[in-house]
């Protein structure tokens, strides 16, 4: 049997390659042959996968480049990012703390049926509603008391650069938030069933812009209802008493947590009856410090034109001839 013989294939690294005969110069040549043609080989593949994906390794490429240019951008304040907000709600302070849940909505009576005007007292808001009463006026003024709230100018929002905005003496601007004039007119129309007992002894023109307040708010009501539409789907039923159809206004309604919004309402609110906080830049502290408090008038400007302010909540020249008198 022949002895062993060695192939002639020789490793990538020649410096360990095998040789039977360490100082032949035939090996050395035979190493540097094989790697120039293994270059050679290995440069014509590169180029030849280049060539087959230049596509894909153009696409790459492109990628890559616009990904880092984004992230300088981002990085460098040239591009804010869009964040999403819920199209009910503009982007407020507020809206950070607007959380929803699915609520039954209390459709419980009021009154005892037929004639019988005792209150059920099994309804669970029964305290906001029927005739003058402490526990009804409690109840009233502890929902309204926190509708006065004081923004700083850069959660101002859409009002950023409106001038027209009552700056208060501490630096940040009055405003009330919508749902809160809802209930200020829920209130109105229902003090407007008992005006006799809470608008005793009106003068002519009294009653008539007690009339025009309270078709203000029903026309609120209105514009309020049909841009908050509330699609949840009320069951048509027949009665064993009526051949008409009635609703019991069963089933749930996607609702935002009141407890969320009350609470920040409460924390950020003050009370415009405090001396010095609010101060009219032509006639000085506008409230009576024996007045009732926590009601203000949103939508109504008989009265005169709306005054445009300076930063420090003085008047703009031109601007007291212009409004006040139009």
């Amino acid at each position: 049997m022949d002895k062993f013989k060695p192939s002639n294939y020789l490793p990538v690294d020649c410096e360990e390659s095998y040789s039977p005969d360490p100082g032949s110069d035939e090996d050395d040549e035979e190493c540097r042959e094989f790697s120039t043609t293994s270059s050679a080989r290995w440069a014509g593949s590169k180029s030849s996968w280049i060539q087959r994906h230049w596509r894909s390794v153009t696409v790459h490429a492109l990628l890559i480049a616009a990904n880092l240019f984004l992230f300088i951008a981002y990085t460098k304040g040239v591009i804010v990012p869009v964040r999403y907000t819920d199209p009910q709600h503009e982007p407020t302070p507020l809206r950070s703390v607007v959380k929803y849940e699915q609520r039954a909505f209390d459709m419980g009576a009021i009154y005892g049926l037929g004639k019988n005007k005792s209150m059920n007292m099994q309804k669970g808001n029964i305290n906001f509603n029927g005739p003058p009463r402490p526990e009804l006026e409690n109840a009233w003024n502890d929902l309204l008391r926190f509708q006065n709230v004081r923004i700083p100018r850069e959660d101002m929002g859409q009002f950023q650069d409106d001038d027209t905005v009552i700056r208060l003496t501490d630096g940040t601007y009055y405003f009330t938030v919508s749902v809160f004039h809802g209930l200020h007119c829920v209130e109105r129309v229902r003090k407007y069933l008992y005006k006799d007992h809470y608008y005793p002894d009106l003068s002519e023109m009294q009653a008539i812009a007690l009339l025009k307040h309270t078709e203000h708010c029903i026309d609120y009501f209105l514009q309020y209802l049909q841009c908050n539409a509330d699609t949840t789907l009320l069951p048509m039923e027949w009665t064993t008493e009526d051949p008409k159809p009635v609703s019991q206004g069963l089933g749930k309604h996607t609702c935002v947590k009141w407890d969320s919004i009350f609470d920040w309402m409460k924390e950020n609110s003050f009370d415009p009856f405090e001396p010095g906080i609010l101060m009219h830049p032509i006639f000085g502290d506008p409230y009576d410090r024996n007045a009732s408090h926590h009601h203000v008038n949103v939508g109504l400007t008989e009265a005169g034109g709306i005054l445009h302010l300076n930063e420090d909540g003085t008047v703009k020249e031109g601007s007291k001839k212009a409004h006040l008198h139009s």
